[in-house]
């Protein structure tokens, strides 16, 4: 059973992953907002939902290292990216007036934004893809069945941690059921 001071510290890394990744559910919480802004303000920062108190920097510090793997440079990081999450998702929430000459080129220069992030997860992807290839004609030349299932995971490891430095949803691969073969009909009854 974990003491108080360690369910606060998990609890609190749990909320900034939590933020990381849903950051709209936190984009009004201004006083977490302002925790966020500072490792110091992460420190004083109290909430009860999760049993997080208020404490001092250094205290906050010796608890992550004791209680968190990787230690406070873990929460940090954390804190940092919840930060970025939310400040990302107000700016893009700020759309723009598509009735000025001003508006149109905001929304221009947002579009080019969003081509250069699509660029950006295409290069991924189409990099996980040659590195399938690669692997799956490494292990057709292979003859040893325990080798081939070992590179076989080794690769699909790899490729697994290269999708998930992309952005919602392009961060996991999805297994699709429901799939029809090109050429196939669907036929509905």
């Amino acid at each position: 059973m974990p003491n108080k001071k360690e369910l606060g510290t998990n609890n609190l890394l749990k909320l900034l992953k939590g933020v990381t990744n849903s950051p709209d559910d936190y984009i009004k919480d201004n006083e977490l907002l302002l925790a966020l802004k500072s490792q110091g303000g992460l420190a004083g920062y109290e909430n009860k939902e999760i049993k997080k108190e208020k404490v001092s920097l250094n205290t906050l510090k010796n608890r992550a290292d004791a209680y968190i793997d990787g230690g406070f440079k873990v929460l940090d990081n954390f804190r940092i990216s919840a930060l970025q999450s939310i400040q990302y998702k107000k700016e893009k929430s700020g759309k723009s007036n598509t009735r000025t000459r001003v508006g149109l080129s905001k929304r221009v220069s947002e579009l080019e934004e969003d081509v250069l992030e699509m660029q950006k997860i295409c290069f991924y992807l189409i990099q996980g893809i040659t590195e399938a290839v690669d692997e799956i004609e490494a292990l057709v030349t292979q003859d040893n069945r325990s080798v081939r299932e070992r590179r076989a995971k080794q690769a699909v490891t790899k490729i697994k941690s290269l999708l998930t430095i992309n952005p919602e949803p392009f961060n996991s691969p999805i297994r699709v059921d429901n799939v029809v073969e090109v050429g196939k009909r669907v036929h509905k009854q």
